[in-house]
């Protein structure tokens, strides 16, 4: 049975994308950061679909962590996909975010990414999906730092799909999405489970391609 590996898996994108997963059979391993109780939710849902599932806490600002992690992939015997999903938003219009602010999001949206994809992209066997986001095209004015961090995952994304031979490495970009990080407003978190899966799984994807994800809810609203 096929395994795939999604930070960011407690909540949100990642826990749909878990579940859709599960859904067609894959074994599947979360990451979440803090919040266990979700976890362990999504964790019990997808082992409910007959599948193996577990969860591990994971701080892609911590560099032990992520090595913890790649420690577990390896003894694991490494995955067929992961899906770099976790990240970070801060709502704080531009001329009042702390230093903190910005340096917790280009620490987890950029840095953190990074060095996961580095640690752990020896154990994937087939693809690497890279979540982005629709302002690293389309900046937007009241996600200032937020824009800028997923520009970055986007030209990370690309440039690594020509540096190594494998994992093949994809980028799609959701628009927004009806999440805790955008207060519930925007499109199905299914609908972008749905694109992950493909981009994940379809033949017809090739390395390096970018997918701009459009959701149903958002283009009625």
């Amino acid at each position: 049975m096929q395994r795939v590996v999604i930070t960011g898996g407690d909540r949100g994108i990642g826990a749909a994308t878990a579940l859709y997963f599960a859904q067609h059979g894959w074994n599947v391993q979360i990451t979440y950061r803090s919040n266990i109780i979700e976890a362990r939710r999504v964790v019990e849902s997808c082992k409910a679909l007959h599948v193996e599932s577990s969860a591990i806490s994971l701080d892609v600002t911590n560099d032990d962590s992520i090595r913890r992690l790649e420690a577990e992939l390896a003894r694991a015997g490494g995955a067929d996909v992961l899906i770099l999903n976790a990240g970070v938003i801060v709502w704080t219009p531009f001329p009042e975010q702390s230093f903190a602010e910005v340096e917790l999001q280009i620490r987890t949206n950029v840095e953190g990414l990074i060095k996961t994809a580095l640690a752990l992209h020896r154990h994937v066997r087939s693809r690497m999906v890279v979540i982005g986001s629709d302002v690293a095209a389309r900046p937007h004015s009241g996600l200032v730092v937020y824009s800028a961090s997923k520009a970055a995952v986007r030209v990370f994304a690309l440039a690594m799909a020509g540096a190594v031979d494998r994992p093949q490495v994809i980028c799609l970009n959701p628009d927004r999405t009806a999440t805790a990080m955008n207060n519930f407003h925007g499109g199905d978190p299914a609908e972008v489970a749905s694109a992950i899966f493909n981009a994940a799984t379809d033949p017809a994807v090739v390395n390096g391609s970018e997918i701009d994800f459009h959701s149903a809810q958002a283009a009625r609203g």
